[in-house]
Protein backbone atom coordinates (compact mmCIF):
# COMPACT_ATOMS: atom_id res chain seq x y z
CA UNK A 1 0.00 0.00 0.00
CA UNK A 2 3.00 2.51 0.57
CA UNK A 3 4.43 1.77 -2.45
CA UNK A 4 1.00 2.68 -4.06
CA UNK A 5 0.74 5.89 -2.60
CA UNK A 6 3.94 7.37 -2.89
CA UNK A 7 3.81 6.69 -6.42
CA UNK A 8 0.32 7.42 -6.98
CA UNK A 9 -0.01 4.49 -9.12
CA UNK A 10 -0.91 0.34 -8.51
CA UNK A 11 1.02 -1.32 -6.49
CA UNK A 12 1.17 -5.13 -6.48
CA UNK A 13 2.01 -7.66 -3.62
CA UNK A 14 2.43 -11.59 -3.81
CA UNK A 15 -0.08 -13.51 -1.59
CA UNK A 16 -2.04 -16.36 -0.73
CA UNK A 17 -5.72 -16.03 -0.90
CA UNK A 18 -7.70 -19.09 -0.09
CA UNK A 19 -4.39 -20.99 0.49
CA UNK A 20 -4.02 -20.43 -3.53
CA UNK A 21 -0.93 -18.53 -4.99
CA UNK A 22 -2.31 -14.46 -6.38
CA UNK A 23 -1.64 -11.10 -6.01
CA UNK A 24 -3.48 -8.50 -4.15
CA UNK A 25 -3.87 -5.28 -5.92
CA UNK A 26 -3.45 -1.65 -4.62
CA UNK A 27 -4.72 1.04 -6.56
CA UNK A 28 -4.78 4.35 -4.35
CA UNK A 29 -7.72 7.04 -4.39
CA UNK A 30 -7.24 10.82 -4.23
CA UNK A 31 -9.51 13.43 -3.40
CA UNK A 32 -9.05 16.78 -5.48
CA UNK A 33 -7.25 18.31 -2.90
CA UNK A 34 -4.83 15.75 -3.42
CA UNK A 35 -5.16 14.01 0.01
CA UNK A 36 -5.67 10.07 0.02
CA UNK A 37 -9.43 9.12 -0.01
CA UNK A 38 -8.77 5.49 0.10
CA UNK A 39 -8.19 2.58 -1.89
CA UNK A 40 -9.47 -0.20 -4.84
CA UNK A 41 -7.96 -3.30 -3.26
CA UNK A 42 -8.54 -6.23 -6.03
CA UNK A 43 -7.22 -9.93 -5.56
CA UNK A 44 -6.21 -12.41 -8.39
CA UNK A 45 -5.90 -15.79 -8.01
CA UNK A 46 -3.36 -16.99 -10.41
CA UNK A 47 -5.31 -20.67 -11.28
CA UNK A 48 -8.61 -19.18 -11.79
CA UNK A 49 -6.99 -16.06 -14.30
CA UNK A 50 -5.00 -19.19 -16.18
CA UNK A 51 -8.64 -21.37 -15.77
CA UNK A 52 -10.05 -18.18 -17.56
CA UNK A 53 -7.43 -16.80 -19.61
CA UNK A 54 -5.94 -20.14 -20.96
CA UNK A 55 -9.24 -22.94 -20.35
CA UNK A 56 -8.43 -24.74 -23.41
CA UNK A 57 -4.77 -25.45 -22.79
CA UNK A 58 -4.62 -25.70 -19.52
CA UNK A 59 -4.44 -29.30 -18.88
CA UNK A 60 -4.12 -30.15 -22.05
CA UNK A 61 -1.56 -32.96 -23.41
CA UNK A 62 -1.15 -31.14 -26.36
CA UNK A 63 0.32 -27.79 -24.80
CA UNK A 64 1.84 -29.50 -22.30
CA UNK A 65 0.72 -26.77 -19.50
CA UNK A 66 -0.33 -28.39 -15.70
CA UNK A 67 -1.66 -26.39 -12.81
CA UNK A 68 -1.43 -28.19 -9.26
CA UNK A 69 -2.86 -26.85 -6.50
CA UNK A 70 -0.15 -25.84 -3.49
CA UNK A 71 -0.59 -30.03 -2.29
CA UNK A 72 0.58 -31.29 -5.28
CA UNK A 73 -3.12 -32.19 -6.54
CA UNK A 74 -4.03 -31.88 -10.25
CA UNK A 75 -6.40 -28.64 -10.43
CA UNK A 76 -9.42 -29.32 -13.12
CA UNK A 77 -9.78 -25.86 -14.68
CA UNK A 78 -13.45 -24.85 -15.71
CA UNK A 79 -14.93 -21.25 -16.87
Amino acid sequence: MTRAYETKRVASVATQIDEQPGFRLYLPSFHSDGSLSGFVVGNIVIHELLGITWSEQINSRQFGIKVTTLTGKLSSIHT
